[in-house]
């Protein structure tokens, strides 16, 4: 069976146009979970403003690096965490991206998960204190919804990294 030449022309035509679309669609996912980390991990600092001072007063000491370690008011820094997410992500109070949010799919909500943990607590995915803060965002690949579905993005927001950052800049 002889196949017409326009006809496979055409084939690989839409076949590279379909490569290309994908890689389009790819870099601007990839764009989107740098994004979403930086604006994760700033949200997560500001949630370690939220101390728990009784904590704190009966530490042994600050001068001994493993036992240093912050405590936090575990459901203050979440919360806080969490409204700095919506700013900073551009959600209204549903978890909905604002028409200015760079979050392309407008139509689906914004899933928040976010977990405080102190240094020891159970389930730490860090050796010290931690705000993990998973957000799981809409994507809608084509105009009809057809490939539509959340993308996750965790991101670890520790008081290390956050003076190493500063130690740097």
């Amino acid at each position: 069976m002889k196949v017409h030449p326009y006809i496979l022309l055409i084939f690989i035509i839409i076949f590279f146009l379909f490569a290309f679309i994908a890689v389009i669609n790819y870099e601007q996912i990839i764009i989107i979970n740098n994004r979403l980390e930086s604006q994760a991990i700033a949200s997560g600092w500001a949630g370690f403003n939220q101390l728990s001072l009784e904590q704190l007063a009966i530490r042994e000491t600050i001068s001994n690096r493993e036992k240093r370690h912050l405590i936090l008011n575990k459901a203050k820094a979440e919360e806080i965490t969490k409204e700095y997410l919506k700013k900073n992500l551009e959600l209204d109070n549903q978890l909905f991206p604002l028409p200015s949010s760079y979050i392309s799919d407008k139509t689906r909500p914004v899933i928040l998960n976010i977990t405080a943990y102190n240094t020891g607590d159970p389930g730490n995915p860090a050796p010290y204190t931690t705000i993990e803060i998973e957000i799981d965002y809409p994507i809608s690949l084509s105009p009809k919804g057809y490939l539509d579905f959340y993308a996750r993005k965790t991101v670890l927001a520790n008081y290390d990294t956050f003076l190493i950052y500063n130690q740097l800049h």
